[in-house]
């Protein structure tokens, strides 16, 4: 079992990077050090949270379209929503580990879910999910066709 990847959060200032919490930072360095000291680095910009009306559309819209088709009858909107998590936000990756003196090599299926997505990511992914239906002969409408006010922020009066 491989050690888990934990995300370090920040803000870059003038060219620096500033950790919002630097001694979980450094706690990490020690324990990669120990290890062996080899590790990766990916920086990525932080995007903006997915809003309530993605949500909205896609719970109560392109998944409650889905479960009404044969396809997914039975199926719950979790099961549904997994479904297309492991089709469109897995990956296989190698993972190299030592063991004793032996190198061992294996695949992992690397799972990432929607909480895990940014806004951008979210409409991307909704988009695929849409297209994956089409292909089944489901057609999903527009988000404006369907009544997701319990959500639905755009529309608030104050």
């Amino acid at each position: 079992m491989s050690a888990p990847v934990i995300k370090h959060f920040g803000k870059v200032i003038k060219g620096v990077k500033h950790y919002y919490n630097p001694e979980l930072y450094k706690a990490n360095l020690l324990e990669i050090e120990s290890f062996g000291g080899e590790f990766v680095e990916t920086i990525k910009l932080r995007g903006k949270r997915i809003s309530n009306d993605t949500y909205a559309y896609f719970f109560g819209g392109v998944i409650k379209t889905a479960l009404e088709f044969e396809i997914f009858r039975g199926w719950t909107k979790e099961e549904v929503r997994w479904h297309y998590e492991d089709l469109f936000l897995a990956e296989e990756i190698m993972s190299k580990q030592l063991v004793g003196a032996v190198t061992k090599l294996e695949i992992v299926r690397k799972h990432r879910s929607i909480a895990d997505l940014n806004q951008k990511e979210m409409n991307e992914f909704t988009e695929r999910v849409i297209e994956d239906l089409a292909m089944k002969g489901i057609v999903v409408l527009s988000p404006e066709q369907y009544q997701t006010e319990q959500w639905n922020t755009i529309n608030k009066t104050i």
